[in-house]
This record gives structure tokens, sequence and C-alpha cells, in this order.
């Protein structure tokens, strides 16, 4: 008796495809394999075409656009931090300038420079995405943009850059590996720009670097030296989505740090006396529960992802206190409607607040909540408090569990019911 056999194909975190185990006819299951790898290849690119438009909607719109790789849509910037980069580096270099993009990609960020640059050096080792990126060039109707294809080194920075005489030099290193895995120091990424550096700053005044969010804002000063002029941090869509280095050729005074968030863009000069350190002021907290218990109608300022990664945790203190020393929430007087242009982040107003404790938990978990719920440095977790308060997801409405410290009295927890003011 003949065994029976099926093929089975697996792509790793996409699909397991099996055909029918009752059918013996290899034609048959021939043909059902290859209608599902069809199918399977149409949802990967409607899943690329969706983010594309997300990501980059003036690309959707264009006809003639191509993505080469998922991996290439996955690594390019977006449309909005590829734009604002673009307001950057015009800032830093004037008009009529010429910048170089040494590491290419997809080409989003040399067709923002494109924009705003006389003349854009794009150069790509990848000769499949320098390919890609140029037809990309000429079906978005940018004609400035040179392109080359070789890779970035020591060795062949001058003939890459020719005669072009760049007035700035943008590189975006790759953060993977060969083997695919991801990299974090500055000498692991691919330019390193450690080793580049030096050179970078032979051939153009002005540097503008783009690194991982993830990376450490005083490592990164210590490390790429004094030649370093500021550190930006770019946020978009509730998250911190790169930190962009500026060095410039004999620069040899403090360093500045720049966040952008949602058309919010504010500079601060190092503390004189902490080097490193952008953090001024106190922080300010309440003199007492009194003024939490009583805080009705008063505002709970979240601070937006570009202030918590510059460490910027005493900034808000300027108009709100602090809820406690290790709890980044700030409470205040609502001052107008010019409040929300103050910082980036989200505002709430408070419609009730009172001490947290099981009774009270238990309270309310009667009253059919309708809001979200987080925890901030309290001993329960946020999913945890939701189950326990009953409470069905509504974005207009938001309940906050939090630790406070006051200057008069002892620390304890808060809950605050509130109701969303920007979202």
């Amino acid at each position: 008796m003949t065994e029976k056999r099926t093929l089975e194909i697996e792509f790793p975190g996409i699909l397991c495809l099996r055909p029918n185990r009752r059918s013996i006819n290899p034609i048959i299951d021939k043909k059902f394999l290859i209608l599902r790898i069809m199918k399977l290849e149409e949802v990967i690119a409607a899943q690329m075409r969706q983010k594309l438009r997300k990501k980059l909607p003036l690309w959707a719109e264009t006809q003639g656009v191509e993505i080469p790789s998922s991996l290439s849509l996955e690594q390019c910037s977006g449309q909005e931090t590829a734009l604002y980069k673009a307001e950057v580096a015009l800032r830093i270099a004037g008009p009529g300038a010429t910048i170089a993009d040494l590491t290419g990609g997809l080409g989003v960020d040399s067709w923002a420079f494109s924009q705003k640059f006389k003349t854009v050096l794009y150069n790509e080792a990848l000769t499949p995405l320098a390919e890609a990126a140029a037809r990309n060039f000429k079906a978005l109707g940018r004609n400035n943009i040179i392109i080359s294809n070789q890779t970035a080194t020591p060795a062949t920075l001058e003939t890459i850059l020719g005669t072009i005489g760049p007035n700035i030099i943008y590189l975006d290193p790759a953060r993977r590996a060969e083997n695919g895995k991801k990299v974090f120091l500055l000498e692991d990424c691919s330019p390193d720009i450690l080793a580049l550096k030096d050179k970078l700053l032979a051939a153009s005044p002005n540097l503008l670097v783009k690194l991982s969010p993830m990376a450490d804002i005083t490592m990164l000063l210590e490390r790429l030296g004094p030649t370093c002029r500021e550190i930006i941090v770019v946020c978009a869509d509730g998250e911190c989505k790169e930190l962009l280095v500026r060095m410039q050729r004999d620069w040899s005074g403090r360093p500045t740090l720049t966040i952008y968030e949602d058309g919010f863009t504010s500079t601060f000069e190092e503390s004189p006396t902490r080097p490193f350190s952008f953090d001024y002021g106190d922080t300010v907290l309440a003199p007492g529960p009194e003024q939490l218990t009583e805080s009705t109608g008063n505002i709970i300022f979240e601070p937006g992802k570009s202030l918590t990664k510059a460490g910027l945790f005493n900034l808000p203190c300027r108009h709100y206190f602090k809820l406690g020393r290790h709890t980044h929430l700030y409470i205040g007087k609502q001052t107008g409607s010019t409040e929300k242009e103050l910082l980036p982040g989200k505002y709430f107003r408070i419609t009730e607040a009172m001490p947290l404790g099981s009774s009270v938990i238990k309270a309310l978990s009667k009253q059919n909540l309708r809001a979200d719920v987080s925890c901030h440095n309290v001993p329960i977790k946020s999913e945890e408090l939701r189950r326990r308060l009953k409470a069905q997801s509504d974005h207009k409405y938001h309940i906050f569990a939090a630790h406070a410290d006051f200057t008069q009295a002892a620390p304890g927890n808060y809950l605050f019911i509130t109701e969303v003011l920007n979202s």
C-alpha cells in the first residue's frame, strides 16, 4: 500500500500552508499550493500598501512609486519626520546649499531634502534600492537628485562625494548586523560613524546623523566628542522616532538639546554646572493631600515622549506641581486655551479625585465606568485595576491611579477620574 504524503510549506511568522490531507493527487496538491501562495502574496502586498499610505501618504498617492522590499519600507523615515529633518538640515546649512545623503535607502530623506536644497547627492550601497529610488524620484518629480551606488567607507568617501562639495552630510547608519540582529553600539552600526566622522567633517563643515531612539543622550555626547553641537529628539504619533546628532567642524562650545513633537519645538542650553544636563528648575510637589482631593476642575498633564526621552522632568513644574518624585504626571490650574501650546503631551480635566483603596475601587466598580485606565508608580497593574473597576474602554475618559509625594505630608496613592482634553 502506497503511503500517503502531503507537502507542508511554512512561512515563519506568517502562515503555515497545508494542503488537504485527504488529497492524494500531487497535481491537485500543487495547484492548491500555488493558489494559497498567490493569496499570501496578495495579503503581503495589501499590507505594504496600507503601511505605505500611513507612513508616506504623498508617495502612496503617486503613480509609479515602487517599494522593492517590506524591510526597506520598515526602515525608512516617515513622511513627517523626513520633512522635519529637511527643515533642520536647511537651518544648519542655509539656503542654496548642497547636501549629501550617504545612506540613501528607499530615498525618503533625499526626497525631503530635495525640496529644500539646490542639489542632493543620494548614495546607497545596495543596487536594487538605488535603482528603485532613482525611478521613484522620477515619478515624484524630483530632478535635483544625483544618484550614487557605492558603500560609504573612509576609502570611498572622496569618490562618492566627487566635486559637489556638500555644505552638510547626512547619514542614517544601519542598526542591523549581517545576521539580521539589531545592534546598539555606534561602532557596530554600518557605516561606523566613529571611524568616519573625522573624514566626514573634513569633507563638509556640518554633519547630521540619525541614530536609534533607544540611544542614551549622555553616552552619545560623551562618545561623539566636542564637535557634537546639538542633539535633536524627534517624536511623532505618540512615540520617539529617532535622535538626530548635529556635529560641526571646529565646534568647541556647549551642546544644545532640541525637542520636536507634533509641531512643537524648543531648544535648551546645557546646564552651566552639570555637563550633558538639560534638566532645569526644581521638582515642585504639592504641599499636602488637599491639593489633590480638592483638585476637581484642574488639569493633569502627561508629558509627551520628547520630554521623557530628553529627561526634562522638571520642565512642566513651571506651570504645574509634580505628582510624585518618580511619578511623571503633573497637576495644575487650567489657564486658558494657550495651556495646550506650552508643552507637548496629553491634557486631562479632573472630574473626581480620591485616595486609592479597596473600598473606593469596590464602590466605583458598581458605576458602569467607561474609561481607559493607567497606573503610575502604584502597586497594581493597569489591567488589574481596569478589571477590578469593571471599566469599559473609552478614549474620551481616563482613570489614573498614581503615587503622590508631598512637601508637608506623608506620601500616598490617589485615583483620578478625568475627561480627555486632547488625544
